[in-house]
């Protein structure tokens, strides 16, 4: 249970950074913009080397915790900030990424105190043709990016993330959380902007992400010249057989109906979306 202590929810919001220079400011000044007032802000850099720690210690007086000093990659960095955490919810902000406006977390937590385990809104996801809103959904692997997430401290402390993933560590704890019968609770509103033109859109990440997908359900290792097919039908479904819907259908019809949600929601700028959905 989540302490009934406070009037309103202590939320812990978490940054982990390395040698994000061009980055950091941004994802800093939106998270110290909150008018929810139940807040303390953690931040934990791999020991940049690039500037990143000049930005941060420019708002050091304002931060709970501020750590930097090497690490074993993203997930190490993310379960050292929950040992320091003090709300009673976490929520993961990383360098580059920002919630949708200042009253953010007021939205979700105003109507508040809760007592779920998992408390998650709506996102809005940013690339270089505009902004997309994706709704949360439980259909996915996770209901929504960790940004638009805040999940139980005590539920992290007692089962950090895996490190041995390297990129599917975060879905492997939410298919665990929901595993051990975890609450939760939707609140039809944009939480965050997620910028989804880095790493993650690249060969290599959704190769690395694939493989891990198949360790966490016991699946032996995919072979390359599995990989190279279904590397060949993703490039089929997007370029080729997109341009003929009815071939679509035929082809893959999970495929069919992901490509029609798409074309609803095409890039719009930023003005054109409402907090509250």
């Amino acid at each position: 249970m989540i302490s009934d202590n406070h009037i309103s929810n202590k939320i812990t919001v978490i940054t982990v950074c390395y040698n994000a220079v061009n980055l950091i400011e941004d994802t800093i000044k939106s998270v110290l913009a909150q008018t929810y007032s139940n807040i303390e802000y953690i931040i934990i850099d791999g020991g940049s080397t690039d500037g990143t720690r000049d930005i941060i210690e420019k708002y050091s007086t304002r931060l709970a915790k501020y750590i930097s000093e090497p690490d074993s990659g993203i997930y190490d960095a993310m379960n050292k900030g929950v040992k320091y955490a003090s709300g009673d919810y976490i929520n993961f902000m990383n360098a580059g990424d920002v919630f949708f406006d200042k009253d953010a977390i007021t939205r979700i937590f105003g109507g508040g105190p809760y007592d779920e385990t998992l408390v998650y809104g709506d996102t809005l996801e940013k690339s270089d043709k505009g902004y997309a809103f994706r709704k949360a959904s439980r259909i996915a692997p996770m209901p929504a990016c960790h940004q638009s997430m805040f999940v139980a401290t005590e539920e992290m402390r007692r089962h950090p993330f895996d490190t041995t993933f390297k990129v599917f560590a975060d879905r492997d704890f939410l298919r665990k959380l929901y595993d051990r019968g975890c609450t939760e609770r939707y609140i039809p509103s944009i939480v965050s902007i997620f910028d989804v033109s880095g790493i993650s859109n690249s060969a290599v990440y959704k190769y690395w992400f694939y493989l891990e997908i198949r360790r966490a359900h016991g699946i032996s290792s995919v072979s390359r010249m599995k990989y190279v097919k279904y590397v060949i039908s993703k490039y089929l479904n997007i370029h080729v057989f997109a341009r003929i819907p009815w071939i679509v259908g035929l082809w893959n019809k999970e495929y069919s109906r992901s490509l029609a949600e798409k074309k609803a929601n095409q890039p719009r700028p930023l003005a054109d979306f409402n907090p509250a959905v």
